[in-house]
């Protein structure tokens, strides 16, 4: 508890000293690991920073970037807000603490990073930051992966208070232990490194960033993502590295043709491993490979979720009404198998038009930059539909959006080739556009 407190005052100070690099630090640190307390009950650290980044916004803007908040972000910003405000509004069940929370959380933090990152030097510190923790929580999530266990984990939930769901998975599954690392549970730790190798590839391979590091880093996350043992995560990495590794000029770098010497070697562990994932995705209920979710039992799910959607389609029920209500008379909905059932209970079909919009809103920028670049919100889309709720939100999709869109902007790098295009800036928005399309 006491860990927590004084993390927590010691980022706040450094907010009012140094706001920009901070709020940087806490995108790409504190926000990974939103389960972690402050100490104070039912207070998450990332929250409680977030709206006080928010506060400290209106002073420092002077000294902020101008540019505008890409267009698409902010459409889906506000569709999403107008959702929370009409759902709470027309609810019976209501929590307007926790969807004003929410709003600044999810919506106004990853605002005021885009204000924040107004320079190359910001960016390059952002994935400096990036770079370190993903090394340290691939690292531990190796050593964790061989001997499975996990002291780092133990050690920080003796020390720091969890206010999210939080479990050392130790089952094995397709010969290693279900991984968290650092994260509150193996999910969390798989869309976080999921979204690095993404990341990682833009900067090493797009925009030609130099450093014989970002190989081997990749491959850390590509394998801590596949160490989690989560289907939901394999899809989205498998989506990841056809879309960005099969590609003619990536497989003619160094990196590219060890892949496919690599591959060739392990080929046969790589068929059976393969099959393994495949027949226990397609024979969920039946494989011997399978365990924990299933379509039968997101079958049985829905069927609990539906009369309470029936009662309130178009708006939905309220915020957390899943879980203090749902939940409650309905012990076998246990941690709800899809991010959809609580959209569609707690939000309605307006909801479930936010959530897609906003995934939408986030292809149309990447898309705008590099077609290949798509995967990270389509991927993050198809793991939280077929995950648990673990406490993985909407900001951190819209960060790494963020983050990527300024990596373009500050990058002088141009190439015309089918899949990239050369960039331009617009100086009234500040963003940057194609001066060519070759799609």
């Amino acid at each position: 508890m006491i860990a927590g407190i004084v993390l927590t005052i010691l980022f706040s100070i450094m907010l009012l000293s140094n706001y920009k690099r901070i709020v940087v630090l806490i995108a790409m640190t504190v926000q990974l690991l939103s389960y972690i307390g402050t100490g104070i009950p039912s207070v998450k650290m990332y929250f409680a920073l977030s709206i006080l980044a928010m506060l400290l916004y209106f002073p420092n803007k002077i000294r902020l970037s101008k540019d505008k908040y890409p267009k698409w972000l902010t459409a889906a910003t506000i569709i999403f807000l107008l959702s929370f405000a009409i759902t709470t509004i027309t609810s019976d069940y209501i929590h307007w603490q926790t969807v004003v929370v929410n709003a600044f959380a999810y919506f106004g933090f990853p605002f005021v990073l885009w204000k924040c990152l107004d320079s190359k030097k910001q960016v390059d510190y952002a994935i400096k930051v990036l770079v370190a923790i993903m090394t340290i929580a691939t690292l531990i999530g190796a050593f964790e992966a061989f001997f499975r266990f996990n002291p780092v984990y133990n050690i920080m939930q003796s020390v720091l208070v969890s206010e999210d769901f939080s479990f050392d998975d130790d089952r094995v599954r397709y010969g290693l232990k279900r991984c968290n690392s650092i994260f509150a549970y193996f999910t969390t730790y798989g869309i976080a490194t999921f979204m690095a190798f993404v990341t990682l590839y833009v900067k090493g391979f797009i925009l030609k960033g130099k450093s014989r590091w970002l190989p081997y880093l990749m491959f850390l996350c590509a394998f801590a993502s596949f160490s989690t043992g989560s289907r939901a995560i394999f899809l989205g990495l498998f989506l990841a590295l056809f879309m960005l590794l099969v590609e003619k000029r990536f497989l003619k770098t160094k990196t590219g043709i060890a892949i496919i010497v690599i591959s060739f070697l392990l080929l046969p562990v790589l068929l059976e491993v393969g099959y393994q994932v495949l027949d226990s995705m397609v024979n969920s209920d039946t494989s011997k490979y399978a365990s924990g979710s299933t379509s039968e039992l997101r079958d049985m799910q829905w069927e609990i979720c539906l009369p309470y959607f029936l009662n309130s389609p178009i708006v939905g029920n309220g915020r957390m009404y899943i879980w203090d209500t749902v939940k409650e008379a309905n012990y076998g909905l246990l941690g709800a198998e899809s991010i959809w059932f609580s959209i569609l209970v707690d939000y309605g079909l307006f909801g479930g038009f936010a959530f897609l919009f906003m995934i939408f809103a986030c292809c149309k920028h990447l898309y705008a930059y590099n077609l290949r670049l798509i995967c990270l919100p389509i991927g993050y889309l198809l793991i939280l539909s077929l995950s648990p709720d673990t406490g993985v939100t909407y900001n951190t999709i819209l960060s790494f959006t963020v983050l990527i869109l300024r990596m373009f902007q500050f990058s002088s790098f141009k190439n015309n080739d089918r899949n990239t295009a050369t960039i331009k800036r617009i100086p009234e928005t500040g963003l940057q556009t194609l001066s060519s399309r070759r799609f």
